[in-house]
Protein backbone atom coordinates (compact mmCIF):
# COMPACT_ATOMS: atom_id res chain seq x y z
CA UNK A 1 0.00 0.00 0.00
CA UNK A 2 1.27 3.73 -0.81
CA UNK A 3 2.43 5.54 2.43
CA UNK A 4 0.36 7.95 4.13
CA UNK A 5 1.78 10.80 2.50
CA UNK A 6 1.98 9.18 -0.91
CA UNK A 7 -1.16 10.45 -3.57
CA UNK A 8 -2.55 8.62 -6.78
CA UNK A 9 -2.59 10.85 -9.33
CA UNK A 10 -6.14 10.44 -11.42
CA UNK A 11 -5.35 10.93 -14.53
CA UNK A 12 -9.24 10.61 -15.96
CA UNK A 13 -10.34 13.68 -14.62
CA UNK A 14 -6.62 15.80 -14.61
CA UNK A 15 -6.44 14.95 -18.67
CA UNK A 16 -2.96 16.75 -19.92
CA UNK A 17 -2.48 18.99 -16.47
CA UNK A 18 0.62 19.02 -14.37
CA UNK A 19 0.03 15.27 -13.05
CA UNK A 20 0.39 14.49 -17.04
CA UNK A 21 3.36 15.89 -17.29
CA UNK A 22 4.62 14.00 -14.18
CA UNK A 23 3.70 10.96 -15.32
CA UNK A 24 5.65 11.53 -18.68
CA UNK A 25 8.76 12.59 -16.62
CA UNK A 26 8.13 9.08 -14.45
CA UNK A 27 8.25 7.04 -18.09
CA UNK A 28 11.29 8.42 -19.52
CA UNK A 29 12.98 7.80 -16.35
CA UNK A 30 11.91 3.92 -16.53
CA UNK A 31 13.09 3.61 -20.44
CA UNK A 32 16.08 5.36 -20.13
CA UNK A 33 17.36 2.10 -17.71
CA UNK A 34 19.17 -0.67 -18.51
CA UNK A 35 16.72 -3.28 -18.38
CA UNK A 36 13.97 -1.59 -20.49
CA UNK A 37 16.60 0.13 -22.66
CA UNK A 38 17.78 -3.59 -23.56
CA UNK A 39 13.64 -5.11 -24.01
CA UNK A 40 11.78 -3.23 -27.30
CA UNK A 41 8.66 -5.61 -26.37
CA UNK A 42 9.07 -4.25 -22.62
CA UNK A 43 9.46 -0.31 -23.85
CA UNK A 44 6.47 -0.85 -26.21
CA UNK A 45 3.91 -2.62 -23.96
CA UNK A 46 4.77 0.07 -20.95
CA UNK A 47 4.68 2.85 -23.84
CA UNK A 48 1.37 1.53 -24.89
CA UNK A 49 -0.52 1.36 -21.52
CA UNK A 50 0.73 4.91 -19.92
CA UNK A 51 -0.01 6.77 -23.27
CA UNK A 52 -3.39 5.22 -23.36
CA UNK A 53 -4.29 6.44 -19.68
CA UNK A 54 -2.81 10.10 -20.77
CA UNK A 55 -5.08 10.41 -23.08
CA UNK A 56 -8.26 9.41 -21.00
CA UNK A 57 -8.45 5.41 -23.15
CA UNK A 58 -7.75 3.35 -19.78
CA UNK A 59 -11.06 1.76 -20.76
CA UNK A 60 -9.17 0.27 -24.04
CA UNK A 61 -6.12 -1.53 -22.01
CA UNK A 62 -7.70 -4.97 -22.91
CA UNK A 63 -5.32 -8.35 -23.71
CA UNK A 64 -7.06 -7.69 -27.14
CA UNK A 65 -5.91 -4.36 -27.98
CA UNK A 66 -2.31 -4.97 -26.29
CA UNK A 67 -1.95 -8.50 -28.44
CA UNK A 68 -3.11 -6.48 -31.57
CA UNK A 69 -2.01 -3.23 -31.31
CA UNK A 70 1.88 -4.19 -29.28
CA UNK A 71 2.43 -7.32 -30.02
CA UNK A 72 0.82 -7.33 -33.68
CA UNK A 73 -1.18 -10.32 -32.93
CA UNK A 74 -4.31 -11.09 -35.87
CA UNK A 75 -7.83 -9.50 -35.62
CA UNK A 76 -8.96 -13.27 -34.58
CA UNK A 77 -6.45 -12.96 -31.31
CA UNK A 78 -7.87 -15.23 -28.14
CA UNK A 79 -5.93 -14.77 -25.16
CA UNK A 80 -7.67 -17.96 -23.81
CA UNK A 81 -5.26 -19.90 -26.30
CA UNK A 82 -2.33 -17.60 -26.60
CA UNK A 83 -1.32 -16.35 -23.29
CA UNK A 84 1.47 -13.52 -24.66
CA UNK A 85 -0.03 -10.55 -23.05
CA UNK A 86 -0.48 -12.07 -19.70
CA UNK A 87 3.25 -13.62 -19.41
CA UNK A 88 4.56 -10.05 -20.81
CA UNK A 89 2.59 -8.49 -18.30
CA UNK A 90 4.39 -10.30 -15.62
CA UNK A 91 7.60 -9.71 -16.88
CA UNK A 92 6.66 -6.26 -17.38
CA UNK A 93 5.43 -6.23 -13.35
CA UNK A 94 8.71 -7.89 -12.11
CA UNK A 95 10.56 -5.49 -14.23
CA UNK A 96 9.06 -2.14 -12.77
CA UNK A 97 9.19 -3.82 -9.36
CA UNK A 98 13.08 -4.03 -10.06
CA UNK A 99 13.23 -0.76 -10.95
CA UNK A 100 12.11 0.48 -8.39
CA UNK A 101 14.00 -1.07 -5.49
CA UNK A 102 17.38 0.10 -7.75
CA UNK A 103 17.78 2.72 -9.98
CA UNK A 104 14.54 4.39 -9.36
CA UNK A 105 14.58 3.88 -5.74
CA UNK A 106 14.27 7.57 -5.11
CA UNK A 107 12.29 8.62 -8.22
CA UNK A 108 9.03 11.31 -7.04
CA UNK A 109 6.66 9.22 -8.82
CA UNK A 110 6.10 5.04 -9.11
CA UNK A 111 4.39 3.56 -12.01
CA UNK A 112 2.46 0.29 -11.70
CA UNK A 113 0.53 -2.37 -13.36
CA UNK A 114 -1.61 -3.92 -10.52
CA UNK A 115 -2.24 -7.50 -10.78
CA UNK A 116 -5.90 -7.93 -12.28
CA UNK A 117 -5.65 -5.99 -15.44
CA UNK A 118 -3.25 -4.09 -17.56
CA UNK A 119 -4.24 -0.83 -16.46
CA UNK A 120 -1.08 1.62 -14.80
CA UNK A 121 -1.71 3.81 -11.80
CA UNK A 122 0.69 6.11 -10.63
CA UNK A 123 1.75 7.09 -7.06
CA UNK A 124 3.72 9.80 -5.82
CA UNK A 125 5.94 8.65 -3.11
CA UNK A 126 8.17 5.68 -2.31
CA UNK A 127 9.25 2.94 -4.08
CA UNK A 128 6.85 0.73 -1.81
CA UNK A 129 4.50 1.12 -3.79
CA UNK A 130 5.39 -0.62 -6.71
CA UNK A 131 6.30 -3.46 -4.43
CA UNK A 132 3.57 -4.41 -2.43
CA UNK A 133 1.60 -6.37 -3.89
CA UNK A 134 -2.29 -6.41 -3.88
CA UNK A 135 -2.87 -9.09 -1.03
CA UNK A 136 -3.01 -8.24 2.30
CA UNK A 137 -0.80 -10.95 3.85
CA UNK A 138 2.32 -12.14 2.24
CA UNK A 139 3.82 -14.75 3.75
CA UNK A 140 7.67 -14.07 3.57
CA UNK A 141 9.27 -10.57 2.79
CA UNK A 142 13.24 -10.59 1.50
CA UNK A 143 15.93 -7.93 1.90
CA UNK A 144 18.19 -8.94 -0.70
CA UNK A 145 21.62 -7.48 0.18
CA UNK A 146 23.64 -6.18 -2.59
CA UNK A 147 26.47 -8.95 -3.10
CA UNK A 148 30.20 -8.04 -1.94
CA UNK A 149 32.65 -8.30 -4.42
CA UNK A 150 35.63 -8.95 -2.60
CA UNK A 151 37.69 -9.54 -6.08
CA UNK A 152 39.47 -6.27 -6.24
CA UNK A 153 38.22 -7.21 -9.96
CA UNK A 154 36.10 -3.71 -11.18
CA UNK A 155 34.21 -6.03 -14.11
CA UNK A 156 33.40 -8.47 -10.80
CA UNK A 157 32.00 -5.66 -9.41
CA UNK A 158 29.27 -5.78 -12.33
CA UNK A 159 28.84 -9.25 -11.98
CA UNK A 160 28.26 -8.84 -8.48
CA UNK A 161 25.71 -6.09 -9.35
CA UNK A 162 23.83 -8.28 -11.87
CA UNK A 163 23.46 -11.30 -9.87
CA UNK A 164 21.77 -8.93 -7.11
CA UNK A 165 19.47 -8.16 -9.96
CA UNK A 166 18.58 -11.54 -11.52
CA UNK A 167 18.07 -13.09 -7.66
CA UNK A 168 15.25 -9.81 -6.95
CA UNK A 169 13.80 -10.24 -10.14
CA UNK A 170 13.59 -13.70 -9.93
CA UNK A 171 12.24 -14.23 -6.54
CA UNK A 172 9.59 -11.75 -7.52
CA UNK A 173 8.26 -14.26 -9.49
CA UNK A 174 6.89 -16.42 -6.06
CA UNK A 175 3.18 -14.92 -5.19
CA UNK A 176 4.07 -15.82 -1.23
CA UNK A 177 7.67 -13.39 -1.32
CA UNK A 178 7.52 -9.78 -1.04
CA UNK A 179 10.89 -8.07 -1.85
CA UNK A 180 12.30 -5.33 0.52
CA UNK A 181 14.00 -2.83 -0.85
CA UNK A 182 17.27 -2.20 0.26
CA UNK A 183 18.48 1.58 -0.35
CA UNK A 184 22.29 1.77 1.32
CA UNK A 185 24.84 2.43 -1.41
CA UNK A 186 28.32 0.93 0.11
CA UNK A 187 27.68 -3.06 0.65
CA UNK A 188 30.56 -2.87 2.64
CA UNK A 189 28.87 -0.41 4.99
CA UNK A 190 27.63 -2.34 8.17
CA UNK A 191 23.98 -0.94 7.69
CA UNK A 192 23.89 -4.35 5.27
CA UNK A 193 24.97 -6.54 8.42
CA UNK A 194 21.64 -6.08 10.28
CA UNK A 195 17.87 -5.63 8.41
CA UNK A 196 15.30 -4.08 10.76
CA UNK A 197 12.84 -6.98 11.67
CA UNK A 198 10.04 -4.92 11.24
CA UNK A 199 10.89 -4.26 7.55
CA UNK A 200 11.88 -7.83 6.42
CA UNK A 201 11.22 -11.60 7.49
CA UNK A 202 14.58 -12.43 6.25
CA UNK A 203 17.56 -10.92 4.63
CA UNK A 204 20.03 -12.41 1.82
CA UNK A 205 23.46 -11.82 2.05
CA UNK A 206 26.36 -12.61 -0.23
CA UNK A 207 30.60 -12.34 -1.42
CA UNK A 208 31.83 -13.17 -4.61
CA UNK A 209 35.65 -13.91 -4.69
CA UNK A 210 38.23 -14.70 -7.34
CA UNK A 211 41.20 -17.19 -7.42
CA UNK A 212 42.17 -17.73 -10.98
CA UNK A 213 39.75 -18.57 -13.43
CA UNK A 214 37.20 -20.00 -10.89
CA UNK A 215 34.82 -18.09 -9.14
CA UNK A 216 33.29 -18.70 -5.94
CA UNK A 217 29.82 -17.15 -4.88
CA UNK A 218 28.54 -17.40 -1.33
CA UNK A 219 25.64 -16.72 0.09
CA UNK A 220 23.52 -16.89 3.38
CA UNK A 221 19.59 -16.40 4.86
CA UNK A 222 19.70 -14.62 7.92
CA UNK A 223 16.49 -14.89 9.73
CA UNK A 224 16.07 -11.12 11.03
CA UNK A 225 14.05 -11.61 14.17
CA UNK A 226 16.86 -13.95 15.28
CA UNK A 227 19.65 -12.93 13.61
CA UNK A 228 20.17 -16.96 13.04
CA UNK A 229 21.80 -18.34 9.82
CA UNK A 230 19.03 -20.80 8.75
CA UNK A 231 20.48 -21.60 4.98
CA UNK A 232 23.93 -21.30 3.45
CA UNK A 233 25.72 -22.41 0.18
CA UNK A 234 29.13 -21.96 -1.48
CA UNK A 235 28.96 -21.93 -5.71
CA UNK A 236 32.19 -22.42 -7.43
CA UNK A 237 32.34 -22.03 -11.41
CA UNK A 238 34.73 -21.85 -13.95
CA UNK A 239 34.95 -18.46 -15.90
CA UNK A 240 35.85 -18.20 -19.41
CA UNK A 241 35.86 -15.45 -21.64
CA UNK A 242 32.30 -15.87 -23.12
CA UNK A 243 30.15 -17.43 -20.23
CA UNK A 244 30.28 -14.32 -17.82
CA UNK A 245 26.28 -14.27 -17.79
CA UNK A 246 25.88 -17.50 -17.91
CA UNK A 247 27.40 -18.20 -14.66
CA UNK A 248 25.69 -15.43 -13.48
CA UNK A 249 22.47 -16.40 -14.49
CA UNK A 250 22.79 -20.19 -13.33
CA UNK A 251 24.07 -19.37 -9.98
CA UNK A 252 21.24 -16.91 -9.62
CA UNK A 253 18.47 -19.92 -10.50
CA UNK A 254 20.01 -22.08 -7.80
CA UNK A 255 20.22 -19.25 -4.92
CA UNK A 256 16.22 -18.54 -5.76
CA UNK A 257 15.40 -22.31 -6.15
CA UNK A 258 16.85 -23.47 -3.06
CA UNK A 259 15.15 -20.42 -1.13
CA UNK A 260 11.72 -19.68 -2.16
CA UNK A 261 10.67 -23.19 -4.00
CA UNK A 262 7.12 -24.78 -2.28
CA UNK A 263 8.91 -27.95 -1.89
CA UNK A 264 12.72 -27.88 -0.56
CA UNK A 265 12.83 -24.52 0.11
CA UNK A 266 14.59 -23.06 2.74
CA UNK A 267 11.97 -19.60 3.37
CA UNK A 268 9.02 -21.63 3.45
CA UNK A 269 10.52 -24.28 5.35
CA UNK A 270 11.95 -21.60 8.33
CA UNK A 271 8.33 -20.43 8.43
CA UNK A 272 6.80 -23.50 8.49
CA UNK A 273 9.13 -24.85 11.39
CA UNK A 274 8.50 -21.74 13.08
CA UNK A 275 4.82 -22.16 12.93
CA UNK A 276 4.05 -25.91 13.71
CA UNK A 277 6.72 -25.25 17.05
CA UNK A 278 4.77 -22.40 18.43
CA UNK A 279 3.37 -23.73 21.78
CA UNK A 280 0.24 -21.60 20.99
CA UNK A 281 -0.28 -20.73 17.50
CA UNK A 282 -2.05 -17.62 16.39
CA UNK A 283 -5.30 -18.39 14.64
CA UNK A 284 -4.30 -15.90 11.74
CA UNK A 285 -4.33 -16.31 8.17
CA UNK A 286 -0.51 -16.29 7.72
CA UNK A 287 -0.21 -19.26 10.13
CA UNK A 288 -3.10 -21.26 8.94
CA UNK A 289 -1.04 -20.79 5.37
CA UNK A 290 1.98 -21.84 7.04
CA UNK A 291 0.28 -24.90 8.32
CA UNK A 292 -0.69 -26.08 4.78
CA UNK A 293 3.61 -26.12 3.69
CA UNK A 294 3.93 -27.99 7.26
CA UNK A 295 1.22 -30.58 6.44
CA UNK A 296 2.62 -31.44 2.74
CA UNK A 297 6.34 -31.05 3.67
CA UNK A 298 6.48 -34.61 5.89
CA UNK A 299 3.77 -36.37 3.54
CA UNK A 300 -0.04 -37.18 3.98
CA UNK A 301 -1.49 -37.88 6.80
CA UNK A 302 -5.67 -38.00 7.75
CA UNK A 303 -5.19 -36.51 11.35
CA UNK A 304 -2.87 -33.67 10.30
CA UNK A 305 -4.94 -33.13 6.90
CA UNK A 306 -8.09 -32.58 9.04
CA UNK A 307 -6.40 -30.47 11.52
CA UNK A 308 -5.02 -28.23 8.73
CA UNK A 309 -8.65 -28.19 6.99
CA UNK A 310 -9.70 -27.17 10.83
CA UNK A 311 -7.55 -24.21 10.46
CA UNK A 312 -7.97 -22.92 7.04
CA UNK A 313 -11.70 -22.89 7.96
CA UNK A 314 -11.19 -20.54 10.89
CA UNK A 315 -8.81 -18.58 8.97
CA UNK A 316 -11.25 -18.17 6.00
CA UNK A 317 -13.91 -16.79 8.33
CA UNK A 318 -11.70 -14.20 10.05
CA UNK A 319 -10.40 -12.58 6.65
CA UNK A 320 -13.31 -14.01 3.73
CA UNK A 321 -11.66 -11.77 0.59
CA UNK A 322 -7.88 -13.48 1.44
CA UNK A 323 -6.54 -14.95 -1.59
CA UNK A 324 -4.04 -17.43 -0.26
CA UNK A 325 -6.49 -18.55 2.40
CA UNK A 326 -8.45 -19.53 -0.01
CA UNK A 327 -6.55 -21.53 -2.32
CA UNK A 328 -4.95 -23.29 0.54
CA UNK A 329 -8.28 -24.20 1.99
CA UNK A 330 -9.25 -25.76 -1.61
CA UNK A 331 -6.15 -27.41 -1.84
CA UNK A 332 -6.65 -29.66 1.47
CA UNK A 333 -10.41 -29.83 -0.07
CA UNK A 334 -8.89 -31.47 -3.28
CA UNK A 335 -6.70 -33.51 -1.31
CA UNK A 336 -9.32 -35.01 0.38
CA UNK A 337 -10.87 -36.58 -2.68
CA UNK A 338 -7.10 -37.16 -4.10
CA UNK A 339 -6.54 -39.30 -1.25
CA UNK A 340 -9.80 -40.69 -0.91
CA UNK A 341 -10.43 -39.43 2.77
CA UNK A 342 -14.22 -40.37 1.98
CA UNK A 343 -15.51 -40.76 -1.30
CA UNK A 344 -18.11 -38.46 0.20
CA UNK A 345 -15.03 -36.08 -0.45
CA UNK A 346 -16.61 -35.22 -4.17
CA UNK A 347 -18.95 -32.80 -2.49
CA UNK A 348 -16.01 -30.51 -1.58
CA UNK A 349 -14.76 -30.16 -4.96
CA UNK A 350 -17.35 -28.31 -5.83
CA UNK A 351 -16.71 -26.05 -2.58
CA UNK A 352 -13.24 -26.24 -3.61
CA UNK A 353 -13.64 -24.77 -7.31
CA UNK A 354 -15.83 -22.14 -5.88
CA UNK A 355 -13.13 -20.73 -3.60
CA UNK A 356 -10.70 -20.91 -6.00
CA UNK A 357 -12.62 -19.07 -8.75
CA UNK A 358 -13.59 -16.50 -6.51
CA UNK A 359 -9.36 -16.33 -5.56
CA UNK A 360 -8.55 -16.00 -9.62
CA UNK A 361 -11.32 -13.14 -10.03
CA UNK A 362 -9.28 -11.45 -7.00
CA UNK A 363 -6.01 -12.32 -8.15
CA UNK A 364 -5.64 -13.43 -11.69
CA UNK A 365 -2.10 -13.94 -11.15
CA UNK A 366 -1.87 -16.04 -8.31
CA UNK A 367 -0.97 -19.08 -9.69
CA UNK A 368 -0.79 -21.56 -6.75
CA UNK A 369 -4.66 -21.42 -7.41
CA UNK A 370 -4.30 -23.31 -11.20
CA UNK A 371 -3.08 -26.98 -9.49
CA UNK A 372 -6.05 -27.71 -7.66
CA UNK A 373 -8.04 -26.69 -10.45
CA UNK A 374 -6.29 -28.88 -12.69
CA UNK A 375 -6.97 -31.48 -9.76
CA UNK A 376 -10.83 -31.24 -10.29
CA UNK A 377 -10.45 -31.24 -13.99
CA UNK A 378 -9.19 -34.77 -13.68
CA UNK A 379 -11.82 -35.68 -11.26
CA UNK A 380 -14.16 -35.20 -13.85
CA UNK A 381 -12.37 -36.42 -16.91
CA UNK A 382 -12.17 -33.07 -18.11
CA UNK A 383 -8.57 -33.91 -20.83
CA UNK A 384 -8.72 -30.30 -22.61
CA UNK A 385 -9.09 -28.27 -19.35
CA UNK A 386 -6.11 -30.05 -17.35
CA UNK A 387 -3.88 -29.46 -20.42
CA UNK A 388 -4.79 -26.07 -20.54
CA UNK A 389 -4.00 -25.15 -17.24
CA UNK A 390 -1.01 -27.25 -17.64
CA UNK A 391 -0.22 -24.71 -20.69
CA UNK A 392 -0.63 -21.83 -18.38
CA UNK A 393 1.83 -23.48 -15.61
CA UNK A 394 4.77 -24.09 -18.37
CA UNK A 395 5.82 -21.43 -18.99
CA UNK A 396 9.37 -20.74 -18.52
CA UNK A 397 9.18 -17.56 -16.36
CA UNK A 398 7.02 -19.08 -13.53
CA UNK A 399 8.46 -20.64 -10.46
CA UNK A 400 10.25 -24.04 -10.88
CA UNK A 401 7.80 -26.12 -8.97
CA UNK A 402 4.65 -24.84 -11.27
CA UNK A 403 7.09 -26.45 -14.00
CA UNK A 404 6.94 -29.41 -12.75
CA UNK A 405 3.54 -29.58 -11.81
CA UNK A 406 2.68 -28.59 -15.63
CA UNK A 407 4.61 -31.87 -16.56
CA UNK A 408 2.95 -33.84 -13.97
CA UNK A 409 -0.21 -32.72 -15.69
CA UNK A 410 0.50 -33.28 -19.17
CA UNK A 411 1.72 -36.88 -18.24
CA UNK A 412 -1.21 -37.75 -16.54
CA UNK A 413 -3.66 -36.16 -19.43
CA UNK A 414 -1.55 -38.58 -21.71
CA UNK A 415 0.57 -36.11 -23.17
CA UNK A 416 3.64 -37.75 -22.69
CA UNK A 417 6.04 -36.25 -25.30
CA UNK A 418 5.91 -32.48 -23.73
CA UNK A 419 5.19 -33.73 -20.28
CA UNK A 420 8.28 -35.81 -19.39
CA UNK A 421 11.00 -33.42 -20.31
CA UNK A 422 9.21 -30.82 -18.34
CA UNK A 423 8.89 -33.13 -15.51
CA UNK A 424 12.36 -34.52 -15.27
CA UNK A 425 13.90 -31.10 -15.69
CA UNK A 426 12.21 -29.89 -12.62
CA UNK A 427 12.83 -32.99 -10.41
CA UNK A 428 16.37 -32.87 -11.58
CA UNK A 429 17.01 -28.89 -10.96
CA UNK A 430 14.74 -29.20 -7.55
CA UNK A 431 16.54 -29.90 -4.52
CA UNK A 432 13.32 -31.58 -3.03
CA UNK A 433 10.21 -32.56 -5.17
CA UNK A 434 6.78 -34.45 -3.70
CA UNK A 435 7.14 -37.95 -3.99
CA UNK A 436 3.83 -37.85 -6.01
CA UNK A 437 5.96 -36.90 -8.87
CA UNK A 438 6.71 -41.00 -9.13
CA UNK A 439 3.55 -41.43 -10.26
CA UNK A 440 4.04 -39.90 -13.67
CA UNK A 441 7.63 -41.23 -13.91
CA UNK A 442 6.12 -44.90 -13.81
CA UNK A 443 3.62 -44.12 -16.39
CA UNK A 444 6.65 -42.36 -18.38
CA UNK A 445 7.98 -45.92 -18.23
CA UNK A 446 5.51 -47.47 -19.32
CA UNK A 447 4.49 -46.59 -22.40
CA UNK A 448 8.08 -46.89 -23.03
CA UNK A 449 8.08 -50.39 -22.00
CA UNK A 450 10.69 -49.77 -19.40
CA UNK A 451 9.19 -51.86 -16.62
CA UNK A 452 12.26 -52.05 -14.06
CA UNK A 453 12.51 -48.13 -14.07
CA UNK A 454 8.76 -48.15 -13.75
CA UNK A 455 8.92 -50.68 -10.52
CA UNK A 456 11.35 -48.27 -9.69
CA UNK A 457 9.37 -45.23 -9.48
CA UNK A 458 6.48 -46.51 -8.09
CA UNK A 459 8.93 -48.27 -5.21
CA UNK A 460 9.71 -43.83 -4.76
CA UNK A 461 6.71 -43.10 -4.32
CA UNK A 462 6.24 -45.01 -1.27
CA UNK A 463 3.82 -43.04 0.97
CA UNK A 464 2.69 -45.03 3.89
CA UNK A 465 -0.97 -44.32 4.72
CA UNK A 466 -1.97 -43.88 1.14
CA UNK A 467 -3.66 -46.63 -1.60
CA UNK A 468 -1.63 -44.92 -4.50
CA UNK A 469 1.64 -46.49 -2.96
CA UNK A 470 0.58 -49.86 -3.09
CA UNK A 471 -1.65 -49.64 -6.14
CA UNK A 472 1.52 -48.39 -8.48
CA UNK A 473 3.27 -51.04 -7.05
CA UNK A 474 0.82 -53.93 -8.24
CA UNK A 475 0.98 -52.00 -11.61
CA UNK A 476 4.56 -52.26 -12.28
CA UNK A 477 4.68 -55.77 -11.13
CA UNK A 478 1.68 -57.09 -13.21
CA UNK A 479 4.21 -55.47 -16.25
CA UNK A 480 7.00 -57.52 -14.70
CA UNK A 481 4.55 -60.58 -14.65
CA UNK A 482 5.21 -61.11 -10.77
CA UNK A 483 1.74 -62.25 -10.08
CA UNK A 484 2.57 -62.88 -6.56
CA UNK A 485 3.58 -59.77 -5.15
CA UNK A 486 1.48 -57.91 -7.76
CA UNK A 487 -1.58 -59.58 -5.62
CA UNK A 488 0.02 -58.78 -2.22
CA UNK A 489 0.40 -55.68 -2.83
CA UNK A 490 -3.22 -54.65 -4.61
CA UNK A 491 -4.15 -56.39 -1.23
CA UNK A 492 -2.59 -53.95 0.22
CA UNK A 493 -4.53 -50.89 -1.37
CA UNK A 494 -7.78 -52.36 -0.90
CA UNK A 495 -6.79 -52.63 2.98
CA UNK A 496 -6.05 -48.92 2.81
CA UNK A 497 -9.78 -48.14 0.76
CA UNK A 498 -11.85 -51.36 0.29
CA UNK A 499 -13.49 -49.76 -2.24
CA UNK A 500 -10.97 -50.85 -4.90
CA UNK A 501 -12.13 -53.58 -4.92
CA UNK A 502 -15.32 -53.13 -5.79
CA UNK A 503 -14.72 -50.36 -8.42
CA UNK A 504 -10.54 -51.19 -9.38
CA UNK A 505 -10.69 -49.29 -12.62
CA UNK A 506 -12.02 -46.28 -11.01
CA UNK A 507 -9.22 -45.76 -8.69
CA UNK A 508 -6.54 -47.23 -11.52
CA UNK A 509 -7.86 -44.53 -13.92
CA UNK A 510 -8.32 -41.90 -11.53
CA UNK A 511 -4.58 -40.03 -12.11
CA UNK A 512 -4.34 -41.55 -15.65
CA UNK A 513 -6.81 -39.95 -18.85
CA UNK A 514 -4.93 -41.63 -21.43
CA UNK A 515 -7.64 -44.80 -21.66
CA UNK A 516 -5.73 -46.64 -23.97
CA UNK A 517 -3.22 -47.02 -21.41
CA UNK A 518 -5.94 -48.18 -18.48
CA UNK A 519 -7.74 -50.52 -20.90
CA UNK A 520 -3.72 -51.72 -21.04
CA UNK A 521 -3.15 -52.03 -17.14
CA UNK A 522 -6.56 -53.67 -16.53
CA UNK A 523 -5.48 -56.66 -19.15
CA UNK A 524 -2.24 -56.88 -17.38
CA UNK A 525 -3.74 -56.85 -13.94
CA UNK A 526 -6.60 -59.74 -14.92
CA UNK A 527 -3.52 -61.64 -16.72
CA UNK A 528 -1.65 -62.15 -13.84
CA UNK A 529 -4.80 -62.96 -11.70
CA UNK A 530 -4.65 -59.76 -9.53
CA UNK A 531 -7.90 -59.26 -10.08
CA UNK A 532 -10.53 -61.63 -10.94
CA UNK A 533 -12.83 -62.33 -14.10
CA UNK A 534 -15.74 -61.80 -12.18
CA UNK A 535 -14.51 -57.67 -11.62
CA UNK A 536 -17.12 -55.59 -12.79
CA UNK A 537 -17.39 -53.41 -15.77
CA UNK A 538 -17.03 -49.68 -15.59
Amino acid sequence: MANAGSKECDLESAGAGADAVAVEDALARVLASDKFRASERLRQFLIYVVQESLAGQAHRIKAYTIATEVFGRSADFNAAIDPIVRIEAARLRRSLEHYYLTAGVNDPLVIQIPKGGYSPVFHEGSAEVAVAGPRAQPDASVAVIPLQDLTGDPKQGYFAAGMTEEIQVALGQYPSIRIVPVTARDPGNAAYDEVDKSLATFALHGAIRKARDTLRVTARLIECSTKTQIWARTYDRTLTADNLIDVQDDIAHEIVVSLAENYGGAIIGSLARRSRNEEAPSNTAYDAVLRLHHYYNPGWSEPLWRETRKSLERALELEPDNVPVMVALAEVLVDGWCCSVTEAALSDLDRAEALLQNAISLDREYEYAFFPLALIEIARRNRAAVVSIAQRLVDKTSPLTNRLLAGWLLVVAGDYDVGEPILRESTERLSQFPRWAHHALMLCHLKRHEFDDALAEADAFEMPGLLWSPLNRAIALSYLEIGDEAGKAYASACELQPEVAVHPRRYISRYILDEELVDEIMAKLHSNQVLGDEQPAE
